[in-house]
């Protein structure tokens, strides 16, 4: 009897300890509770998607204070590797009057390994238009502000393998790709060349040339290269992982951050300087704020004790330790939030730094399905996040000040964002990202189709 009622009593114990995460968290019968959404946000006109597709990432380009440029890419049905079908869209939005064009198909590719479809980016060189598509960096221009598009010769050189982890930017005459690339192997070689960081430099009327920055072996790249403009040159921050296995079932992985600088216009690189991280990074972004420098990184929900998003900063000639930004509560048995797109859109010292969070996402009762809280049997989490804001000039005055920081959230109660892009100019901020207005348990689950959404801060 007395057994029975400690068993009872320990069940009692950790569903009262389960649902304490709502005290620690914010976490009701609806979820955890965040801040009121800000005002403001925008929907796009439809795009005619169906519940089962997905906006794998956006990209944009400001015009002064009147137009938007968008890219985005679409994957189709619920096949997530190299056989769906994807395709490149276009669109013009009029800030003023809140129009936006018929979207503009760029791209399309057919179900298969031969037909898969880059990510997009856009950017405005001299009132002219280019969007780079990565894989072979097909390269597509337009004079008259996006009424009508051509196709370019590919900026991806001969003999070289797929272009991957692509960032592209701009000076006042050139077009410049940062990339992850390979040489073809000549046929004499049966060894695999190694993976290399190189940068493309286009500039009309001129040869197209290539430098190499640094190898990165066979190590792998989780997140695109950044290409940031400082007041001395150019910066080219890359991340890689690095797997080391000693046993069948022990393993080690380290993420390596190398940074590079180059004050010729991209056509010669410094030897990169390199820090390593344990358990890798997957997620990051890097801003240059007169001649500082500053790292932000996912922890990543799995495989490190780090959770939420952090930054480093260079100081001393070495990147400093990682610290939270934003942090939030954790408590016993809640689920991590995880981070994912991280953006820091600086201009000049000011701008914010926008990403994705899973902080508020909705949780399970424990009381009412306790098995869901066992990673082994199921999962409490629902699949809905935000795209949350914080200043950027207050997230990187260090710990004392970033980890109190209380984020804005841009998106509403049980929406969902899959990827955001965030970019400053004078004085705002333009974020846009594309998700779902409503989700379930599942994203799906709601029947809403994948939408993109805009907004700007002051």
């Amino acid at each position: 009897m007395n057994l029975r009622l400690l068993g009872i009593g320990c069940l009692l114990l950790l569903g009262s300890a389960l649902s304490s995460c709502g005290d620690l968290r914010g976490l009701t019968s609806s979820g955890r509770r965040g801040p009121p959404a800000r005002p403001g946000t925008r929907q796009l006109p439809g795009l005619g998607l169906g519940v089962h597709d997905h906006i794998e990432s956006v990209d944009f380009a400001v015009a002064g204070d009147n137009a938007l440029h968008l890219v985005w890419r679409v994957r189709f049905g619920d096949e997530g590797g190299v056989y769906a079908k994807r395709q490149i869209w276009y669109r013009r939005g009029d800030l003023k009057n809140q129009l936006w064009s018929s979207p503009h198909l760029l791209l399309s590719s057919p179900p298969g390994p031969l037909g898969t479809t880059g990510e997009p980016r856009i950017l405005s060189l001299g009132g002219d238009l280019h969007v780079i598509v990565s894989d072979s960096l097909r390269h597509f221009f337009s004079s008259d502000e996006g009424a009508t598009w051509e196709e370019e010769s590919p900026l991806l050189p001969q003999h070289f393998g797929l272009a991957q982890s692509i960032d592209v930017a701009s000076d006042s005459a050139s077009l410049i790709v940062a990339y992850v690339a390979r040489r073809s192997r000549a046929e004499s070689d049966l060894s695999e060349p190694p993976k290399s960081v190189w940068v493309t430099r286009w500039t009309e009327g001129e040869k197209t040339s290539t430098a190499w920055v640094q190898s990165i072996g066979e190590k792998t790249p989780w997140s695109p290269l950044k290409l940031r403009l400082g007041e001395e040159g150019m910066h080219l921050f890359c991340t890689a992982n690095e797997l080391e296995r000693f046993t069948k079932t022990t393993a080690r992985v380290t993420g390596w951050l190398f940074h590079s600088s180059s004050r010729d216009k991209a056509k010669t690189w410094t030897i990169p300087d390199s820090s390593g991280y344990d358990h890798g990074i997957f997620e990051f972004d890097a801003a240059i704020t007169g001649n500082e420098r500053s790292v932000f990184q996912a922890g990543h929900p799995r495989l490190s004790r780090l959770q939420g998003l952090y930054c480093a900063r260079w100081q001393g000639g070495a990147w400093s330790s990682s610290y939270g930004v934003a942090k939030a509560k954790d408590a016993p048995f809640c689920s991590f939030s995880q981070v994912t797109s991280i953006n820091a859109a600086t201009h000049g010292d000011k701008g914010e730094l926008v990403w994705i969070d899973t902080r508020y996402q909705h949780t399970e009762q424990a009381l009412l399905n306790p098995l869901a809280w066992l990673p082994w049997v199921g999962d409490p989490g629902w699949g809905n996040n935000d795209v949350l804001a914080a200043p950027f000039s207050e997230a990187v005055r260090g710990s004392a000040i970033a980890e109190t920081l209380q984020p804005m959230r841009l998106t509403k109660d049980l929406s969902y964002a899959e990827f955001v892009r965030a970019r400053a100019e004078k004085d705002r901020v333009y974020v846009m990202w594309s998700g779902r207005s409503k989700v379930g348990k599942d994203i799906t689950s709601a029947n809403q189709p994948p939408e993109i959404f805009f907004t700007t801060l002051p």
